[in-house]
């Protein structure tokens, strides 16, 4: 009897055990028997979903040059947000016309004579600083063609450069520092202010995404309802009559709508400087029928 009653006592501490070691590993039934869950007695797992960090929206950045314009431009999401006066390359070393990508900007850049350039033959390396040829900042692109600043401001509007797009220095600082400010994570204007300190020293912005840089050869373009007739410095455009009646053809203008006087005009324009004429300046007066009735 002592045997049975001490049995009776082994099981039923075993019975109080398991219970607890079910109680605290949890239990769950499945319909293919039963699972143990091993947890914490009565903490709930965390089963919500962490909240992603808002992704960094960057600005879409574009670059529009036109070579006869000695112009260009920079779009911020598909507006224009500034315009600036180049210089392009002269007829000897004409500017190259291209889609291309600027992946970088180098404040402070050292100039070096271009290996296979007749025109650098005995040149020297000219180290960052105010006389370097390159000015504060320069954005390379493909075919050894950069975008930077002058030493030389009355280049500026003219096809003077070796390929190159010159501008003026303050020009060149301000598009460099709009694309940095839009397109990189050193945006603190702590930056420019080093860039401008040290000139000696070069610093190199590595942007987040590639800037888009369309070169273009348009000596007629139609922007504001105005048309403009640059000089077609390369020779590459042809007909300009047939350029003007294209360019405004997307207007409704057809030749016919036009003024005669307005040809003549173009025609003293020449070569010399950018004409401009309001749309609404070519297209002829229409004729106005006034027929006489008696009154009674």
């Amino acid at each position: 009897m002592a045997w049975s009653l001490l049995k009776k006592f082994s099981l039923g501490v075993s019975a109080v055990i398991l219970v607890l070691w079910a109680t605290a590993v949890g239990w769950s039934e499945t319909n293919t028997g039963v699972v143990a869950t091993i947890g914490m007695v009565g903490v709930q797992p965390n089963t919500e979903t962490p909240t992603p960090e808002p992704a960094m929206i960057i600005p879409q950045l574009r670059i529009r040059i036109n070579i006869p314009a000695t112009k260009l431009e920079v779009y911020k999401d598909n507006v224009l947000a500034k315009t600036f006066p180049i210089s392009v390359g002269m007829l000897a070393h004409k500017s190259p016309v291209m889609h291309n990508q600027l992946t970088q900007l180098i404040w402070n850049p050292s100039w070096i004579p271009p290996p296979d350039s007749d025109w650098a033959i005995g040149l020297k390396t000219e180290p960052p600083g105010p006389r370097n040829p390159l000015g504060p900042v320069k954005m390379p692109l493909e075919q050894g063609i950069r975008i930077h600043g002058t030493t030389k401001d009355s280049s500026i509007g003219r096809a003077a450069s070796h390929g190159c797009f010159r501008m003026h220095n303050k020009d060149a600082s301000a598009l460099a520092w709009f694309i940095q400010q839009n397109d990189s994570d050193k945006t603190d204007d702590s930056y420019r202010e080093s860039y401008a300190k040290n000139r000696h020293r070069t610093h190199v912005v590595n942007l987040l995404q590639p800037v888009e840089v369309d070169i273009v050869y348009e000596p007629v373009e139609v922007a504001n309802k105005t048309l403009y007739i640059h000089p077609d410095i390369y020779g590459w455009a042809g007909k300009r009559r047939d350029l003007v009646l294209t360019a405004v053809s997307f207007y409704g203008i057809t030749e016919n709508d036009i003024q005669p006087e307005f040809w003549q005009r173009v025609k003293l324009g020449g070569k010399k400087g950018t004409q401009e004429f309001p749309l609404e300046e070519l297209i002829t007066p229409p004729h106005n029928d006034t027929t006489q009735t008696a009154s009674n």
